[in-house]
């Protein structure tokens, strides 16, 4: 699960996240669409949750590729996986 707020630069408010998509990409290049999963919201306050069906949990970085929807540019954040093991894995 991966948590976002959006704050206003100009008013310094937060805004609902709405118009992101969030995914992660993986050392091989392929793209995990991040799910949206819940919305926390109280007074003045939006926070917004994304799940993936795969998280590379192996890999030395995590890399998210974060999206506004209203502008299409794209801002990549890297970050360092404290753990990286291998994992194994169990599908039915």
């Amino acid at each position: 699960m991966v948590w976002f707020n959006e704050v206003d630069p100009t008013t310094g408010n937060y805004v609902d996240p709405d118009n992101l998509r969030v995914e992660i990409i993986d050392e091989s290049g392929v793209v995990h669409p991040g799910i949206h999963c819940t919305t926390m919201a109280a007074w003045k306050f939006w926070r917004r949750g994304f799940h993936f069906d795969a998280l590379p949990l192996a890999q030395r970085t995590l890399t998210l590729l974060v999206t506004p929807l209203d502008t299409y540019q794209s801002v990549r954040i890297e970050i360092r996986n404290p753990q990286a093991a291998a994992v194994p894995w169990f599908g039915k």
